[in-house]
């Protein structure tokens, strides 16, 4: 899709966002997969970002949450710290919120945990565990990356 004659404001400035939106993916993208040591992606730019065109308006796999251009993440179904590839066969357009719960679980794991919450809440109704047990992920999941960093930080700076 091209901006042109014709397009409205409002189009244009969603297309426009779109755009800087999925560009920054894909350099974080790049940026994760090359730290990784992996071998060259499998696809460019444009490819991505016609992929990830395709997913916008599509439910997120974990909670069912209608993804959007704001809240869009790019997920690696097997991390890439856990021998995953940044390849299309590999990822999936998922929200925000359920990235940062994820951390570096795999699909399965992370699919089997949302399972087992879900069977609690529907034994105990009136709980909020699932909201409880998924803050709870995302900040343990921060803590730790945050935790990997500063550990990276103070090693090179022992060198």
């Amino acid at each position: 899709m091209k901006i042109g004659k014709g397009m409205g404001v409002l189009a244009e400035r969603r297309w426009k966002k779109f755009q800087q939106r999925s560009s920054n993916m894909f350099r974080s993208l790049t940026e994760r997969h090359e730290k990784a040591g992996q071998p060259p992606m499998n696809f460019t730019r444009d490819e991505f970002r016609e992929w990830l065109r395709g997913e916008i308006g599509k439910v997120c796999r974990y909670c069912g949450q209608t993804v959007t251009v704001t809240m869009v993440s790019t997920d690696h179904l097997i991390p890439l710290g856990r021998g995953g590839a940044s390849d299309k066969a590999n990822l999936a357009a998922i929200c925000s919120g359920c990235n940062k719960a994820k951390g570096s679980w795999t699909d399965a794991e992370f699919s089997a945990l949302r399972l087992a919450l879900a069977e609690l809440l529907a034994r105990f109704p009136e709980s909020n565990i699932m909201g409880h047990v998924l803050k709870s992920l995302k900040i343990a999941n921060s803590f730790r990356f945050g935790s990997d960093r500063r550990a990276k930080e103070a090693k090179a700076q022992q060198v």
